[in-house]
């Protein structure tokens, strides 16, 4: 759902969201519910329908937090780097 709704200003209704995915209104609605408690989307109503927007915020601190662990030092002055499971194995 996310993705549906990036970039950043883009905006979408819960009926718009459902059709995307071919779910219900209410499985929808758990959906949204989540990621409004994570703070990871922005509601507003306009008239009876709610309208849903991405924030971005979070998700700007989490790609900082990763940035951070992705290569490190560690005490001893070696320096660290996370290999992602897409680099050769």
């Amino acid at each position: 759902m996310l993705e549906r709704l990036a970039p950043p200003g883009a905006e979408r209704t819960a009926g718009e969201l459902g059709a995307d995915f071919g779910l219900s209104q209410p499985t929808v609605s758990q959906h949204l519910k989540v990621l409004r408690e994570a703070g990871l989307v922005s509601v507003r109503e306009e008239g009876r329908c709610r309208i849903y927007q991405l924030r971005s915020e979070p998700l700007d601190q989490v790609y900082e937090w990763v940035g951070k662990v992705v290569s490190f030092s560690d005490p001893a002055g070696h320096l660290w780097r996370v290999r992602s499971s897409s680099e050769g194995e």
